[in-house]
């Protein structure tokens, strides 16, 4: 998708803002004859419509993003419940050890996903 008004934008509060600027630069009510205010209509249908869309897109890929973290941890805890079989462990040791393993890649994702959203 080619951005027009919302190029670079990355989070919320981020295209609230240039959403807000645009407003105010482009709302009809700032016009100064009413060809401006025409034109000025025409911007604020195109500003309005990417907003939207833009929205849409970083809720989806917020939504992607919890789907992929979520595979990735059973993944992670089937190969250490895998792991843990290869041992003598107890049926609590193997769970306490799949737990670990949880939250190791539950704090690794979150924290390549902090690192991925501020950019």
């Amino acid at each position: 998708m080619e951005l027009k008004y919302f190029e670079g934008v990355k989070t919320e509060k981020a295209i609230t803002k240039r959403y807000r600027e645009l407003a105010k630069k482009y709302h009809p009510d700032n016009a100064n004859s009413d060809d401006e205010a025409h034109d000025f209509t025409e911007i604020m249908k195109e500003i309005n419509a990417e907003h939207q869309e833009v929205l849409v897109l970083l809720k989806h890929k917020a939504f992607a993003t919890v789907e992929a973290k979520q595979k990735t941890i059973s993944q992670a805890a089937e190969f250490v419940s895998g792991f843990a079989s290869m041992f003598n462990l107890t049926n609590q040791q193997k769970q306490e050890l799949a737990q670990q393993g949880k939250n190791i890649v539950n704090t690794l994702i979150d924290s390549i996903l902090q690192n991925n959203l501020k950019r």
